[in-house]
Formats: C-alpha cells, sequence, structure tokens
C-alpha cells in the first residue's frame, strides 16, 4: 500500500476514536468516499498506529466476487484471534457459544463439538448476532478491540445483518469499530442502519475529499512538471489512486497527458495487453481465486509449472499490479479494483475453463460443496445436473445461516435446468426451495413471484399439490401486508374446487380466516374459520384439526363469542401438547393463532406456553417468519402483567427478527409494543414517540392490525404532550368507523378509554359520553379487563363533569377489577385516577393512601411513569397529607437509573465522569440529570447532595 498523503484531520478524528476507546468508551465510526480516494490507505494507517501493546487489531476486507460466502469479512477479521483466544483460554466459548457460532467461525469448530453442543441453535439468525456481539464484548475484556472493515459495499448478507444488529445499539465499551465504504453501492440494509446510528449519536462518518493539489504533488513523480502536475490533477480530480495510475502510466509507458481520459478501472489495467501469456494468465487465475491469492493455487489454475510461474510473478511485482503479504506464497491485488478489471477484462471462454479447473482443484484439497459452489455456478453449463445437484446441496448446507446464499445458488441450480416435462419436478423442488430461502432472507416479494412461477407448473386439476402452494403464497402477502393479492387468489382456488376436496378447501378457508381477521373484517374472519371446521373431520389429520380449531378459536374470541373460542382452544391446545417437535414446527403459524387466542382469553400463561415453545422451534430451525408474531404474543402478556423490562426485551427481538424478514407489518407492531414498553418504563414521551412514529410509518397507515395498532399507541403517548386528536381521528378511521369494527371486541373497550381521554382533552363532553357508552357495551364481551376499562372511563368522565365521589369509586371499581386480572399497570392508572378524584374531592387521606398503593407498584415493575403520577398527585395534596407519603423516600420517584447517576452525583463527578463510569453518551447523563433536578424540585447538582446528606439516603 502507498503511503498516505494528507489526511490530516482524518487521522486526528481517528486519534481521538482510539483514546476513547483506551479510556473504556466505545466507537462506530464510517469512512466513505469514491473508489481510489484513499479509505483502504487511511484503514492501514489506524491498523499500523493502533498495533502496539494494549491493542488488538482485527482486520477484515470484503471482496467483490466473495459476497457468496456467509460471514466471510467477519471470518476475515475474526479467526485468526479466536484461534489464539481459546488456545490460551478454552473457557472462552461456552455451550452457548458453540452452539451458535461453530457454523460461522472455523475456530470454533477446530476446537471440537464437546460439552452436549447440538448446533441445532445455530439456525437463530438473530441469536447469532446477539452471541457474536458477546464474544466480541468478552475479547475486549483482555485489552481494547479495534475491528476494521474494508470495502463494506461488497460484504455479503450475513455479515450486514450482524453489522446491522451493532449498528442498531450503542457501541460497547473499548471497541472501535471502522467500517470503510463507497457509499452509493452500501446495501440498502446498511445504508438504512448507518442512518439511523447517526441520527442516535452512536456513529462518526468520515468522508475522505480529493486531495488538495499540494498533496497529489506528494504523490506523483519528483519528475513532473508544474503544468504536467496541474493537468494530472485536473484529468484525476485530486483522486489518490488515479493519480497514481495518470503517474504510472505516464513513467512506464510514456502516455501523454492527453490519453488519460480513460476511466479508472480501464487505466488500471492498461498495461495488460503488453503483458506475456503467463503473466497474463496467472493474473487472471488470481482474479478467479480471490484476493489474497496463493501463487501455487493459482499458477495450477493457470497451468503454469513452477519455474514459468516465478518468471509471470516477478513480471506481475514488477508492474505492482499484485503485492506480498505476511505469507511468502500469498499476494494481494494493488486494489480491489485491479482484480475486478482484470477479471472483467478476462475472454468469456477462459474464465468458464479456470472456474472448471478451480472445482478440481478444490475438490481434489477436500474442500466441501460450499466451498466450491460459486466457482460451479460459474462454469455450468446449461442442462450441467451435476452442478444443479451440488449448488442444490450446497444451498441446503447455509439457508439456515446464510439464506441469501442460499436463494443465490438456488437460483442458479434452477437456471441450469433445461425446460422440459421431464425437469418439472426437479424444477418444482427447487422454486420451493428457493421460495423459501428467499422468505427466510426477507425477499417476500420475490418469494411470492416464485412461488406463483411454481403453482403454474403444477397440473390445474392437482389440487392436493396446489392449495398448500397457493397457501403459501398467502401467507407472504400477509407477511408483506397485500391483503387483498392474497385473498383474491386464494377466493380463485377456492371456487376452482369441486366438492370432493374438503381437506383443500378447509386449508383454503383456514388462510382466508387469518388474512380477514388480519384487515379487521372480523366477521367474515368467523365466517371462513367456521366454514374450515365443518370440513374438517374429527378424523383428520392432527395439523388439520389444530388449523381449523385454533383459526376458529381466536377468530371467536375476536367476536365476542367467548364460550364457542374458549371450546375451540381446549380442543386445540389438548392437540398442540400432543404433536412432538417436528410435527409442531409445521404448524408454527397454527400455534401462534392459538397462543393469541388464550391472550384475548384473558389465558395468559397458556398464552405464554404456546407461544415459548412456538418461538423456541422457529428458532431451532430457522422458520423465523413467523416468530415476531409469536414474541408479540409472549410481550404483550409480560406488559399486562407488569413485567415491562421483559416486554421491552422480548419487543426488541421481535423487531431484529422483522428486519431480517422484511416484514413491514412485524416491524410496525414491534416498534409499537417497544414504544408501549419505553412510556411506561422511562416515563418521557420523547423515545416513546419517536418509536411510535417509526412504528407508524412502517405500517404505512395501512389499515391492518398493524396499522390500527400503530396508531393506537401513538395517540396514548402524544396525549400526554397535548398533541392527540389527529391521531385520534386517523385511530377511528383505522378502526373502521366510530364502532371500531376492525379491532377485536376484547380489545375495544381499552380503544374507547383512549378516545375518551382524547375527546375529555379537547373538551368534547358529548363525544366522550358516546366512547364512554362504547366502552360499556363492548365490556361485556371482553375478557381482558373490558369492564375495568370501562369503569375507568367513565370515571374520567365524572371526573370532568365534576362528581368526584362517583369518579374515585369508579376508578376504585376499575383498579380492583384490574388488580384481579392482573394488570398492575392498569391498576396503578386507575389508582392515579382515584387519588385524584380523591384530591378533588378534599379526601386528601384517601388520596395518600392511593398513592402509596401507585407507589409500591411503581416499584414492582419499574415504571418511571407510574412514580410520575405519584409526583403529580402528591403536587395537588395539602403538604400534611402529601408529607407521610413523600418524606419517607425523597428519592421515591427516581428510576432505579437516575437512583445510579444521583448517587455519582453526590460524589461530585461531572456528568462526562458519570457517562464514562456508566458507558454512556454524556448526551444521556445530561437528560437523566435535569429529570432528576425536576423530579426532586431542586435548583442545581449541589442541592441533590445536600438532599441526600439530609435524608441520609444511600443509593444504588
Amino acid at each position: 500500500m502507498a503511503p498516505l498523503v494528507g489526511r490530516r484531520e482524518e487521522i486526528s478524528r481517528l486519534g481521538h476514536a482510539l483514546s476513547v476507546v483506551d479510556g473504556g468508551g466505545g466507537v462506530f465510526a464510517t469512512v466513505i468516499g469514491e473508489p481510489g480516494i484513499g479509505k483502504s490507505r487511511l484503514l492501514d494507517h489506524l491498523a499500523t498506529t493502533a498495533a502496539d501493546t494494549h491493542r488488538t487489531v482485527l482486520f477484515g476486507r470484503a471482496t467483490e466476487f466473495e459476497r457468496h460466502q456467509p460471514f466471510g469479512v467477519l471470518i476475515d477479521a475474526l479467526d485468526e484471534t479466536v484461534e489464539t483466544a481459546l488456545t490460551a483460554d478454552p473457557a472462552l466459548a461456552d455451550g452457548q457459544t458453540k452452539n451458535l457460532l461453530m457454523p460461522v467461525l472455523p475456530a470454533l469448530r477446530r476446537h471440537g463439538n464437546g460439552g452436549g453442543v447440538t448446533m441445532l441453535a445455530g439456525n437463530d439468525r438473530v441469536g447469532r448476532c446477539r452471541e457474536l456481539r458477546r464474544l466480541l464484548r468478552r475479547l475486549t475484556t483482555a485489552r481494547p478491540i479495534v475491528l476494521l472493515l474494508d470495502d463494506v459495499h461488497w460484504v455479503d448478507q450475513s455479515s450486514a445483518e450482524f453489522l446491522d444488529y451493532l449498528l442498531r445499539h450503542p457501541t460497547d465499551p473499548r471497541l472501535l469499530i471502522v467500517l470503510a465504504y463507497r457509499p452509493i453501492q452500501l446495501p440498502s440494509l446498511l445504508a438504512h442502519s448507518i442512518d439511523r446510528a447517526k441520527a442516535n449519536g452512536w456513529l462518526e462518518e468520515i468522508e475522505l475529499p480529493p486531495l488538495s493539489i499540494g498533496e497529489a504533488a506528494e504523490l506523483v513523480v519528483p519528475t513532473m512538471s508544474s503544468r504536467e502536475l496541474r493537468a494530472t490533477y485536473k484529468a484525476s480530480g485530486g483522486n489518490p489512486l488515479y493519480l497514481e495510475a495518470i503517474s504510472h502510466q505516464r513513467t512506464k509507458r510514456g502516455v501523454s497527458l492527453d490519453k488519460v481520459d480513460l476511466p479508472l478501472p480501464a487505466l488500471l489495467v492498461a498495461e495488460l495487453p503488453a503483458m506475456s501469456t503467463d503473466g497474463l494468465h496467472l493474473l487472471q487465475a488470481g482474479a478467479v481465486l480471490g484476493d489474497p491469492f496463493d501463487v501455487l493455487h493459482a499458477a495450477a489454475l493457470a497451468e503454469l509449472d513452477n519455474p514459468a510461474a516465478g518468471v509471470a510473478l516477478d513480471e506481475l511485482s514488477e508492474r505492482d499490479l499484485v503485492r506480498p503479504t505476511g505469507s511468502v506464497r500469498v499476494y494481494r491485488f494493488r486494489h480491489p479494483l485491479v482484480r475486478s478489471a482484470v477479471y472483467s477484462q478476462a475472454k468469456r471462454a477462459w474464465l468458464v475453463h479456470a472456474h472448471k479447473r478451480a472445482v478440481e482443484q478444490l475438490r481434489g484439497r477436500g474442500v466441501s460443496v460450499v466451498g466450491i459452489a460459486h466457482h460451479v455456478a460459474q462454469a455450468a453449463d446449461l442442462g450441467d445436473l451435476d452442478a444443479v445437484a451440488i449448488l442444490e446441496e450446497a444451498a441446503g448446507k447455509v439457508v439456515m445461516r446464510a439464506p441469501a446464499t442460499a436463494a443465490r445458488w438456488l437460483g442458479d441450480a434452477e437456471r441450469l435446468l433445461p425446460q422440459s416435462a421431464e425437469t418439472d419436478p426437479r424444477r418444482m423442488r427447487l422454486l420451493g426451495r428457493l421460495a423459501d430461502a428467499l422468505g427466510r432472507s426477507g425477499q417476500l416479494a420475490e418469494s411470492s413471484r416464485r412461488l406463483r412461477d411454481l403453482v403454474k407448473l403444477v397440473p390445474a386439476d392437482r389440487h392436493d399439490i396446489r392449495v398448500p402452494y397457493i397457501c403459501g403464497i398467502a401467507e407472504a402477502d400477509h407477511l408483506a401486508g397485500r391483503f387483498d393479492r392474497a385473498r383474491a387468489q386464494l377466493q380463485t382456488e377456492l371456487h376452482a374446487l369441486s366438492q370432493g376436496h374438503p381437506r383443500e378447501q378447509a386449508a383454503l378457508h383456514v388462510s382466508l380466516a387469518t388474512g380477514a381477521f388480519l384487515r379487521g373484517a372480523l366477521t367474515e374472519a368467523l365466517d371462513y374459520a367456521r366454514q374450515a371446521n365443518t370440513l374438517t373431520s374429527d378424523d383428520a389429520s392432527p395439523g388439520r384439526r389444530l388449523a381449523a380449531l385454533s383459526a376458529h378459536a381466536i377468530t371467536a374470541a375476536a367476536t365476542g363469542d367467548m364460550q364457542t373460542a374458549a371450546e375451540a382452544s381446549a380442543k386445540a391446545s389438548a392437540i398442540a401438547d400432543s404433536l412432538d417437535d417436528e410435527q409442531a414446527t409445521d404448524q408454527l403459524v397454527h400455534l401462534g393463532e392459538l397462543a393469541w387466542a388464550n391472550y384475548y382469553l384473558g389465558l395468559h400463561d397458556q398464552a405464554l406456553r404456546v407461544a415459548g415453545r412456538a418461538a423456541e422451534l422457529a428458532r431451532r430451525t430457522g422458520h423465523v417468519s413467523t416468530l415476531p408474531y409469536l414474541l408479540l404474543c409472549e410481550c404483550k402478556a409480560h406488559q399486562l402483567a407488569g413485567r415491562l423490562r421483559q416486554a421491552l426485551d422480548v419487543a426488541s427481538q421481535a423487531e431484529e427478527i422483522a428486519r431480517l424478514n422484511g416484514s413491514d407489518d412485524h416491524l410496525s407492531m414491534a416498534l409499537a409494543a417497544k414504544a408501549e414498553a419505553v412510556i411506561w418504563i422511562d416515563g418521557s414521551t420523547e423515545p416513546a414517540t419517536q418509536l411510535a412514529v417509526r412504528a407508524v410509518a412502517a405500517a404505512g397507515w395501512r389499515t391492518g392490525v398493524a396499522g390500527r395498532k400503530a396508531v393506537f399507541v401513538l395517540t396514548e403517548i402524544t396525549l400526554a404532550t397535548g398533541d392527540a386528536q389527529r391521531t385520534a381521528r386517523q385511530l377511528v378511521a383505522a378502526s373502521g368507523g366510530p364502532t371500531l369494527p376492525a379491532w377485536p371486541l376484547t380489545s375495544q373497550p381499552r380503544v374507547f378509554e383512549l378516545l375518551t381521554r382524547t375527546a375529555l382533552a379537547a373538551g368534547d363532553i358529548a363525544r366522550a359520553q358516546r366512547w364512554v357508552a362504547g366502552a360499556e357495551q363492548a365490556a361485556t364481551h371482553s375478557a381482558l379487563g373490558g369492564l375495568s376499562y370501562a369503569n375507568r372511563a367513565r370515571a374520567w368522565l365524572n371526573a370532568v363533569l365534576g362528581d368526584h365521589k362517583l369518579a374515585a369509586e369508579l376508578a376504585l371499581a376499575a383498579a380492583e377489577g384490574f388488580g384481579n386480572t392482573g394488570f398492575p399497570i392498569e391498576e396503578g392508572y386507575a389508582r392515579a385516577v382515584a387519588a385524584r378524584a380523591f384530591t378533588s374531592a378534599n379526601a386528601d387521606a384517601d388520596a395518600a393512601a392511593e398513592l402509596r398503593r401507585i407507589k409500591r407498584i411503581a416499584q414492582s415493575c419499574e415504571s418511571t411513569r407510574l412514580a410520575r403520577l405519584v409526583d403529580r398527585n402528591i403536587n395537588a395534596i395539602p403538604r400534611s397529607s402529601a408529607a407521610s407519603l413523600a418524606e419517607r423516600d425523597p428519592y421515591a420517584a427516581l428510576s432505579r437509573r437516575e437512583r445510579e447517576v444521583a448517587a455519582l452525583l453526590a460524589t461530585g463527578m461531572t456528568n462526562r465522569e458519570i457517562a464514562n463510569q456508566l458507558y454512556v453518551t454524556i448526551r444521556t447523563i445530561d437528560a437523566h440529570v435535569s429529570r432528576i433536578l425536576r423530579k426532586l424540585d431542586v435548583p442545581s447538582r449541589a442541592a441533590v447532595v445536600g438532599l441526600q446528606l439530609s435524608s441520609g439516603t444511600t443509593q444504588g
């Protein structure tokens, strides 16, 4: 690599990042710019600077023609260091690490599969991302780590998913991550996550500008005149690689400066025509094998003996096309653009022959089908069935951990099949597997398209084959929110069936019921579910009966027929319990419906059990398209039970998986669930509002379940800021109108109660009265605390009308109902309404008693928002009554983290020192301190210290 010229500011910024990491912080940075601008040189300079005795430098480079290799850039960066660390300390990798990462890191495989490791968990892509992050953390305990990844615009999909995961979390302590890439070529997944990380303040972007003419003078040959320098600089635009290429061509070949209008890649290899045949073939063989490449392997590929290869290598070195690495036999191209240009200029026939020889070589060295698949795809001709078999086998080995790679190979295999009736069965199998791999990798539209291609190959009268695929297309369309298209195709297939196909008719009715439920046509959904049950006999297979019963249970619960729902749920649960894991894995969608049916019935422990088992099976088998749906059921059960941090954790998992799956609806629901958890845990509206806004954006204001839920949560949060009227109108529209027909009856009381509060906030008493009446009517069909929501809505209304005694009675009735149902957060909120009503009725002792109860709930649920409700109500109570509550613990209103910050404030630490101590940003600590001062009603940091000293409180 040529010396680094200029870049003083960029070097300084990266030097500061190293200092932050040395001090225990974490930094994520990007180095961006056009090809040849100097990104790799800057990373090499940083690697040299960082490589001292107290840091570990990990360097990986993505390559253009190896994007098929799962985790390629991460293996390049991590594997050798992990190998060394495991040799020194085998305990570095516990059973969970091996379970998840043995399919990824060769170092872990080389250290054996002991300890009962099954590797089944290796199919959990999100779990694998978490475990890779955990492994990096463990490596940083010995010394700070500098992870440098170059040419990330060529990163493979699996590595991109991991980097996306890292970018959506604050960088871990003692870790510097730097990504170098060309922005215009960056995969959209990473482009979006990098934009979010910048917006969150988690990432520092370094964009490399062109060199100045003075800096350019340091790169070109010293004999170049001022006129030539100016012409060269103008032609290059200040691009260092272009400058060197022009200078090189001028000095080596005497090219006139008026002949340098070639594009950069062509200019880099302009001397290829003048090379010897052996030199050119060795160079092209290296381009086929990779970057870097083994010279002996390249010589064999080019069919050169050792003496000829030595002469050819000398020629390549003299022309500075390749450069040595740390290994004697391994060379690297001067720049990735050189390799790309060499490969693209090689003759097609020669390349095909070279790839075929590469397959033979790699097979001879015992390389697996995964290692040769790329070359097979490049070498095979149409009709090469052996190549088809290799590609299909290779795809099967990687589909769980790298579905995008599997999809590429399956697509290659399908294209190699000749068009004939004899190959149709094989094509159908390939298309089915291809659609599955595409769905797993988040390419839902392409997955659906491939399934449609498959259905075209099935004879019209083979409904036993067609219907499962039609239902698969509908499932993909449901995930993508294309409900109308799914319904149209399902109905078309249903109309084509004769009366003699009850099994296929039942399957289509179940899919139609699912789609109708998701888009809010609940009565229609129930009708389809009933027909599915009628068509499913008692002697049908367990899977068919489970599908029909689960659909009936969830739609009956949603439409208020709780007895029918309970009966169907009980039967479905018995069947689910009888299924072994293999059978249950085939029924994940229907287990999800059963879990949600139990949730609507108020059977939350049962819902958690069913959803938990199904989620575990989905992780183990790589069937993650249904996983967010299952996790969100767990999340809701945890949230209602007051387990807010568990709810937030599960919602975060659902978000991660939804991003991998490419389902906007699942992403929207996960973000909405996170927003609900965050507002109760943190108490501040800004982060929750941001999550809710993103949830609405992901749903695209669609009228399906995701859109309704997102607008509901946004309305709930913005009501606290006084800006909920617009979203309330959108909520009514998304709900199908004022009677909320798109919402399950079990959920309607809660929605009506929220609308009551928005109407009262706007001073619209008449509208509020209508919403209260709606809540009371819907409550007769609800098992989810419906009567309690209706009572709380009526309490709000009476409080505004001035009947505070009745308001308190209704609020207490709501609180008791929520408590009996096991909804502590809702109970606490109802008690806050009661406390306010008691205060307005001058029943201060009763108000103080309720606030003490709320305080206990807030502490047990770790809810800052509930604690703030206590604060606000205390301010409304005369001092004599409030003292008994507040004076016992002046820090009662602080969250656990705020207590921790207050304790550090009391030691005299600055905000920056506290940020370093807690491994968070200074902005986060500033926000905590502001909230602490507001909650404690003190004017300064010094007052916090004085308050602590006077109260004798010990924080922590």
